[in-house]
């Protein structure tokens, strides 16, 4: 037997099923995720926030365009907790 014309194939490995603590949130248009931090806030955090605002002008004000519009306007106020939002002035969906 000539094994010069053998193909080589790799084995193919099944995937495990998929484990539901694992899974990855999906996105959307009418997704809405809260986050709450806790006091102190970690030192990762802080740093995290250092970076972010070194770019949040660019990235999402001007190349998202975050607030160019009263419908996103609400949904980025739909990001706040209610309870640091001002009474006053304040439009909410």
């Amino acid at each position: 037997m000539d094994l010069g014309s053998l193909a080589f194939r790799e084995p193919t490995i099944p995937s495990p099923p998929p484990n539901p603590a694992h899974r990855c949130p999906q996105g959307g248009a009418e997704t809405v995720k809260k986050v709450t931090l806790s006091h102190p806030v970690h030192p990762f955090i802080r740093r995290s926030v250092n970076v972010v605002e070194k770019y949040f002008e660019e990235f999402a004000l001007r190349g998202q365009d975050i607030l160019g519009s009263p419908e996103k306007w609400d949904k980025v106020l739909a990001l706040i907790p209610e309870d640091i939002l001002p009474g006053q002035g304040v439009r909410r969906g």
